[in-house]
């Protein structure tokens, strides 16, 4: 069994409905007319024509809006992808100067005090008080690894919030 195209399918709706509303608007209706049998050919073929510009013009109008409302999604989606990227990115950035500076803390590697306090200065730009001030004090009058090891798991539950996981400071290496 032969299957009718869809376009063909469409043509003819398009025209059966153009030649229904030509008929029924351009004429005067009366009781026992046969409108349809008094078309003549061009008459017919403007029917069809202008159901088919209409279809035309509706199909091209639809496909440019999906066309235009997928590539915004897609841009949407990316565009939130490349935020999440940078935000990693900006997270890795910030817990490296945590873990800078309490290392040339620990270690004393002969980074000035300026150097020390400009990182200090830095880091306090952006952490909460409380973290602020735990990292001061153990700056300021002396540290343990452990102290270190806390103010490092608070420094990651801060920046990766959920996904922190349950780390303990006795978890995390240190060099003797």
């Amino acid at each position: 069994m032969k299957t009718i195209p869809r376009y063909l399918v469409a043509i003819l709706f398009t025209a059966g409905i153009g030649l229904f509303a030509w008929a029924y608007f351009s004429k005067p209706l009366e009781a026992d007319s046969k409108l349809v049998a008094q078309l003549t050919a061009q008459e017919l073929y403007k029917a069809i024509g202008g159901g088919v510009m209409l279809l035309a013009g509706l199909q091209f109008w639809l496909t440019t809006w999906l066309k235009a409302r997928i590539e915004e999604s897609i841009k949407h989606e990316y565009a939130m992808k490349l935020e999440d990227y940078k935000n990693d990115i900006k997270i890795r950035e910030q817990a490296s100067k945590v873990a800078a500076l309490l290392a040339n803390v620990r270690w004393n590697d002969g980074k000035s005090n300026q150097e020390l306090d400009r990182m200090a200065w830095e880091l306090s730009l952006w952490l909460p008080t409380d973290l602020c001030c735990r990292l001061t004090e153990v700056l300021v009058r002396g540290q343990s690894v452990g102290e270190l090891k806390q103010i490092l798991i608070d420094v990651r539950k801060l920046l990766l919030k959920e996904q922190a996981g349950d780390l303990k400071p006795e978890q995390i290496a240190h060099v003797n």
